[in-house]
Parts: C-alpha cells; sequence; structure tokens
C-alpha cells in the first residue's frame, strides 16, 4: 500500500503515536484483499467519486480501512466513526488519520456519550454517501426528516437543534444513498421502506451471495468463536453450545462450534431451517428446552427477544449469551444475563417518583397497559436486598410495579398479599418444564373513568392478587357476553378462533397470560391435537374469551402477579377500575360501539 503523510484533520482517537502499528497491520491484512486492491488501482485512474462527502459508521479494524483508503483512492472526503465501540483497533483508526488524512470518530471502549458525539461528528460532515452497519447513521438522518428529534441521543439532538429548518432538510436531502451492511440493519431499513418513510435509497449489502456465502458464515462463525473464547477462557470441547437462528451466521458458528468439539443444539422459527440443522447432523429443540441444557447460548439472528425472561429462569446460574442486535456482526460475551435483563424489563416501566401519566397520557389498549391519570397510584417497593446464588431477590426482581388495579368488592386503600394458588406447572411440547404459572379466573369487567377504557381483572384462584389488562370495547363486549352466556350479532375473532380448534378436532386445554413488554401483554393459547401440542401466541382478550368460549383454565406467570401487587389509591382518592353491573356495561358497550359490532342480541 501506497501512503503519503498529511496533516491531519480534525479527529478523535485514542494515540496518534500508535499509526506505526496500525499502518504495518493494515498492509498486512490488504494481501488477503485481491479484488479491493484491484478496485483501488481503478478508482486511482477514474475518480467515480470525486467531489462527493462519504460518512461510514462501520468496524474500524484493518479490512475497513483498506476500504476506506479506497474509497479515498476514488476521489471521496471520508469520514469514518465505530459501529461498535468494542470492535475498534485504536493503532488502524491512528493510522488512517496520520498516513491518509481521512477523519476518524473512533476510540475502542468509548462511552455512550461518546459513541454518540462520534455519531455526530459523522452528520456534521454533511454527506452525500452514507455507508452503515447496524443502521445507526441512516437512522439519525431519518429522525431529522421526520421532525422526531426527542428520538435522537442527546449530542446528537443538540448539535441538530442548532440547525435552522432549511440546514435539517438540506442535511437529508443531500444524502443520494447509502449502504448497510447487517441484518438487523436491514430489517429496520425494509420496515422504514414498508411504512414510505424510507428517504433515499439503500443497497442492502447483507443481501448479496458473497455477504452471506463467506462474511457471514464464515467470518462471522470464526470470529464470534474467537471472542467468546478470548473473552470467557471456556472449553468448548464437551460442552453444550445453543446456537439460535440457523441463517448464514448461524451454520457458519454452529460450524465452528462442533470443529471445537461443542454438543450444538440448534433454535430456529422457520420449518425448512430447521430441517436443514437437523439434516446437518444438529440436535434441533425449541428455546423453551434448549434453555435448560445449555451451557453457553449465541443468538445469530439479528432480532430482539429470542432469548426472554422465562428462558434465563431456567438456564443453569452463570451461564454466558453472546449475541445480540448486531449478532452477525460479531458476538459480546454477557454474563449475569438474567439479572440484567430483569433490570431492563424494570427500566422499561415508571420510575417510583414519576407521576403515572395526566390529562394527556396515552391510551393504548387491547392489552397494552394504559397509563391512568388523578388516581395517586403509587409503585410500592418491597423491602430486602438481599440475593441468593446470584440471582436478585423476589423484592427485587418485582422492582417497579405494574398498572394499579382493583379486584371487586375493594373500593377502599388495600395492599394485595403474597397469598399464592396452588403453583401448577407448565407444560410445553414433549413436557419440559419450563416456568411455574397459576391459575387465574375472570373476577370482573371494568372501566377505568379516568381513561374510558374497558378492563378485565384475573385474580388467583385462591388468593386476592389480581392481573388488569386493559382492552378495546369490542374484546370487553365479546367477554362480557360469554359471561352472560348471550348469543352474538356476528362472529367476533374468538369465536373464529373456537371454530378453528374444533375444526381440527384440537381441544384447547389452556390460555397463559405470559408477559409483558413495551408496555403490551402477550398470551399464549395451548392446543393439544392428540399426543400433538400446537402453542399460539395471540392477544389477551381474545385468549381469555375463547378461554371462557371452550370452559378451559385460565393461567398467568408468577412475576407477572408479583409487578402487580399494588397499592390502589388513598381513602377517599379516585379509585382504579371499578365493576360494572350487567346493565351499565351492557349500555356503555353500545354507547361504544356505534357500528353495531359485537352488540347483545335482544
Amino acid at each position: 500500500m501506497t501512503t503519503t503523510t498529511r496533516t491531519a484533520p480534525a479527529s478523535d482517537i485514542k494515540d496518534l503515536n500508535l499509526a506505526a502499528e496500525g499502518r504495518r497491520r493494515t498492509e498486512w491484512a490488504e494481501r488477503s484483499m485481491p479484488v479491493l486492491r484491484q478496485l483501488r488501482e481503478r478508482f486511482t485512474r477514474e475518480r467515480p467519486l470525486a467531489g462527493r462527502r462519504l460518512s461510514a459508521c462501520l468496524h474500524v479494524t484493518t479490512e475497513t480501512a483498506n476500504l476506506a483508503v479506497t474509497l479515498q483512492s476514488g476521489g471521496a472526503d471520508v469520514a469514518l466513526c465505530a459501529s461498535n465501540p468494542l470492535s475498534t483497533q485504536d493503532d488502524v483508526a491512528a493510522h488512517l488519520v496520520r498516513d491518509h488524512g481521512i477523519k476518524v470518530f473512533a476510540i475502542k471502549g468509548e462511552d455512550h456519550a461518546t459513541y454518540y458525539s462520534h455519531l455526530r461528528a459523522a452528520l456534521e460532515h454533511r454527506p452525500d454517501i452514507t455507508m452503515d452497519d447496524g443502521a445507526d447513521l441512516v437512522g439519525a438522518l431519518h429522525m431529522v426528516a421526520l421532525n422526531r428529534l426527542d428520538d435522537l441521543a442527546p449530542p446528537v439532538r443538540q448539535w441538530v437543534e442548532t440547525l435552522p429548518a432549511a440546514q435539517r432538510k438540506a442535511l437529508v436531502a443531500g444524502v443520494i444513498g447509502s449502504t448497510e451492511e447487517t441484518t438487523t440493519g436491514v430489517i429496520r431499513l425494509k420496515a422504514m421502506a414498508r411504512d414510505g418513510v424510507l428517504q433515499f435509497p439503500v443497497i442492502a449489502v447483507n443481501d448479496s451471495d458473497t455477504k452471506h456465502l463467506f462474511d457471514n458464515r464464515y467470518g462471522t462463525g470464526q470470529s464470534t468463536l474467537d471472542g467468546i473464547v478470548r473473552a470467557t477462557n471456556l472449553l468448548l470441547a464437551g460442552s453444550t453450545v445453543v446456537v439460535a437462528g440457523y441463517g448464514w451466521c448461524g451454520r457458519g458458528f454452529a460450524l465452528r462450534a462442533r470443529g471445537a468439539g461443542a454438543n450444538v443444539v440448534v433454535t430456529e422459527i422457520d420449518p425448512l431451517k430447521a430441517l436443514e440443522a437437523q439434516m446437518d447432523g444438529y440436535r434441533v429443540a425449541p428455546m423453551a428446552e434448549a434453555a435448560r441444557i445449555g451451557d453457553l447460548f449465541v443468538t445469530l439472528t439479528g432480532n430482539v427477544n429470542v432469548i426472554r425472561l422465562e428462558h434465563m429462569r431456567v438456564m443453569k446460574d452463570g451461564e454466558p449469551e453472546a449475541g445480540g442486535a448486531r449478532s452477525d456482526a460479531g458476538a459480546r460475551v454477557r454474563r449475569g444475563v438474567a439479572a440484567r435483563r430483569e433490570a431492563d424489563l424494570r427500566a422499561r416501566r415508571w420510575p417510583a417518583d414519576q407521576p403515572r401519566g395526566g390529562r394527556g397520557a396515552s391510551r393504548e389498549r387491547d392489552g397494552h397497559v394504559v397509563r391512568q391519570s388523578g388516581a395517586r397510584r403509587r409503585v410500592r417497593r418491597a423491602a430486602g436486598a438481599a440475593s441468593h446464588e446470584g440471582r436478585a431477590s423476589h423484592s427485587a426482581r418485582a422492582g417497579c410495579r405494574d398498572r394499579a388495579s382493583q379486584a371487586a368488592g375493594h373500593g377502599r386503600h388495600h395492599r394485595y398479599t403474597d397469598t399464592r394458588a396452588e403453583e401448577v406447572p407448565r407444560v410445553v411440547g414433549d413436557g419440559h418444564l419450563t416456568a411455574n404459572v397459576i391459575q387465574v379466573r375472570v373476577a370482573h369487567l371494568g372501566l377505568d373513568r379516568t381513561t374510558n377504557t374497558p378492563v378485565v381483572i384475573l385474580q388467583e384462584q385462591e388468593g386476592e392478587r389480581v392481573l388488569p389488562i386493559w382492552i378495546g370495547p369490542a374484546e370487553a363486549s365479546a367477554i362480557a357476553m360469554e359471561l352472560a352466556g348471550v348469543k352474538f350479532a356476528r362472529p367476533l375473532t374468538h369465536d373464529l378462533l373456537k371454530q378453528v380448534i374444533l375444526g381440527l378436532g384440537a381441544d384447547l386445554r389452556k390460555v397463559i397470560i405470559t408477559q409483558v413488554k413495551d408496555n403490551t401483554y402477550y398470551a399464549e393459547l395451548h392446543i393439544y391435537r392428540g399426543d400433538a401440542v400446537i402453542q399460539v401466541d395471540a392477544r389477551p382478550s381474545d385468549s381469555i374469551a375463547v378461554a371462557l368460549r371452550l370452559k378451559a383454565p385460565i393461567f398467568t406467570t408468577e412475576n407477572l402477579l408479583a409487578l402487580t401487587s399494588v397499592e390502589t389509591g388513598e381513602p377517599g382518592a379516585e379509585t382504579g377500575p371499578t365493576p360494572l353491573g350487567p346493565d351499565e356495561l351492557k349500555s356503555y358497550l353500545q354507547n361504544l360501539d356505534p357500528e353495531d359490532f359485537g352488540k347483545f342480541t335482544p
């Protein structure tokens, strides 16, 4: 590689004195990049990028360094920031700044604020073209275009707010195109394209055959395994490694893990990919089963919530997990996963000292937690900070409590006790236990008068704890009619579900309200057909209605009941959801339902 020393522009790197080592390593990596060398020779002659400003948010490594130099050879004015602080190679960053005059904003291990200040610097470059690894750069540009400045990180938002409206518009309008290298980023961008908000064309590099066949399969397979071994010093031989996802990254990692002597278990929701994994010689199992036997967990799906709280509760203590949102670009190993995820679950709710809504509070329905106003509902924090065997105590796990509620007949200040109903083992698939659930019943339908929203109250069969679920009027009407045993004006969703279940010659054994995520409750239908078990995700309102229709028991998880054991208000204060009598409920639902959907039949 031929280089010339230049005056370094404004950059933010660790140490310019590391440049010599970075140059040596970058030139060594170039030997394995013959195609890029040919492109550089052509770019030097043709200068196709002359006059273009290019901002890239990529892994700052020797390979990226060679790419950046090639782009510069084509005439581009390049600015580079790091897409992952843990992969940044400081000596390579110094080499690019000192020997090529490329603007680099990257420091290995940089904190959250520094990461976004570097992203801001890449935007301040006023790029014509962007290159992304995770869509953070493109995402920030679109938040500016859609005027969603509150969704920007503070360092970026503070800079954008100093720009006049015309400059903000020009910042996005000046971009002629972008590239995206990861599964995660492509998923985000395709969603934006479907919603009609994508502002400029983006080349999905991740979808190219060479990216799949070589980088994802062989590159990620090796680098992920290497990162795990370096971080944990685990002996893979004889260990059970759970690989979530059998796409190209999953194929590559599973191959490398098996080569290291590991017993590989693959989890995959695509039946064809699962079959492929089985025929490639791997054991295939659902995550609910794999969670109990795995020694190491690696997610390679490009998606979130692949490993959830119910899986972590049954894992062996201290199991490492690798992966995350950018799992196809290399994994970060985290210990103590269960405790951290529970902390994240608590953080997604309201802090103890934050008022729960006001007149302008949001009113999501159909299984969503509704922000209420006026009732002075407060979070109950349980005392005690002891932990057991490295796991958070029940009090600590409960953390911020869920929505305040009130059971039938309780109109005064009340705190629900910890009396428990009989705990029923939850059975999935071939009978392996995955969690403890508690049977509940529909205590009553109520009306949250502060938001004019129906609420179904589920209460322990033997106990006082309740789980309130805010639903829409049509769903409340369906549940009310099931409780009253009256006919429908027309088929509702749960009536169709009933016909499908019976048409299959199956029976509904149970409904489980499984979790709350992003302020939305989730439920599962457990349908049995002979020896086969079909588990279907569904909305809680429809699930409760079909359970009533088919006389199936309803369960919920212990942690959800723990989260909703709350204080319901001071004496004399405005109360929470109150029971409605049959006539009052009928009148209320009919008034909310002008198109005659779901009304009672006289």
